[in-house]
């Protein structure tokens, strides 16, 4: 992977930050039957499913940039194993945003792509953290722990976090203190405004729910666990559900494996993120030699 990270940082510094077209002329959306969507162009207005903002575009700047992107695609398909995704460059015309859709797409943002780039200088590590907090939200529509059609909430945006954190370290083997930007960029889409339906967290809840995860990837490794979703869910549910009361409760009777990684969990850091002592002290994600046998599978 470091090598995939320098060759990203050099492919960025020269992006030309191009017009947004379309996969073909006129075309839309349509739903083939199957729950997937059939990407023929653009979006028309009267596409049926998953009818967002100007349509698809045809690249993310540049060939170059588009090439790594897709290496990053293809670590995240092998990392989130079972849980398949169609990640598409997308026009985001009303303003920067990457949408996950329960049809199995993902759309990034080119807009919400070029803001990562001139505002973290071209680091890999925010640009893939967002396209983790996306596929945490497949992990949601697969287990159907975010329904088709439901508004988004806070604690299902709290648990996409913990879903990329827990990527960040486990694939990634980012130290926590090498990814300033990504946390960045995490807390960054936090807001106070708790009576909007937009709202999806404070800067410090989804702060501490990607320490969440990366904690939790930590654990998994230190103690050789190979976790499922469902157990992932637990843990981060579960954590996430003390966020407010600031009491992250520590067992689970119904998970085993949840249970051995909440009560190992460093709480007073989480709790320190939460009360906005601290954005979370260095950790270093130990030598486990190959991961992908610790990598998450299906229950």
């Amino acid at each position: 992977m470091e090598c995939i990270k320098k060759i990203w940082n050099a492919a960025v510094v020269g992006l030309v930050l191009l017009g947004v077209g379309c996969n073909g002329i006129g075309g839309q959306s349509n739903d083939t039957g199957n729950g997937k969507l059939a990407f023929a162009g653009c979006y028309a207005p009267n596409a049926n499913t998953g009818n967002a903002d100007c349509g698809l575009a045809n690249s993310l700047g540049n060939s170059n940039v588009d090439a790594v992107f897709s290496a990053e695609i293809n670590t995240q398909e092998q990392f989130w194993n079972g849980i398949p995704a169609n990640v598409h460059p997308w026009n985001d015309c009303s303003g920067p945003n990457a949408i996950s859709l329960p049809s199995g797409d993902i759309l990034y943002g080119v807009n919400l792509f070029q803001q990562l780039v001139a505002t973290y200088g071209g680091d890999a590590a925010p640009i893939s953290g967002v396209l983790a907090h996306e596929w945490g939200h497949q992990i949601q529509f697969a287990y159907g722990w975010f329904a088709n059609g439901q508004f988004s909430t806070p604690p299902i945006e709290l648990e996409a976090d913990a879903f990329s954190g827990f990527y960040m370290a486990l694939a990634e083997s980012y130290s926590w203190g090498s990814i300033d930007n990504y946390f960045s960029a995490v807390a960054s889409k936090g807001d106070y405004d708790f009576n909007s339906p937009s709202h999806h967290g404070t800067p410090q809840e989804r702060l501490a729910a990607a320490q969440l995860g990366y904690q939790t990837a930590i654990q998994a490794i230190q103690t050789g666990t190979q976790l499922t979703y469902g157990d992932l869910h637990q843990i981060f549910s579960t954590a996430i559900g003390g966020f407010r009361k600031r009491q992250i409760p520590s067992a689970s009777a119904s998970d085993a494996a949840a249970t051995q990684i909440l009560v190992r969990l460093d709480q007073s850091e989480i709790l320190d993120i939460l009360s906005g002592i601290s954005r979370g002290k260095d950790v270093a994600v130990p030598n486990a030699g190959s991961r992908v046998r610790l990598y998450p599978t299906r229950d």
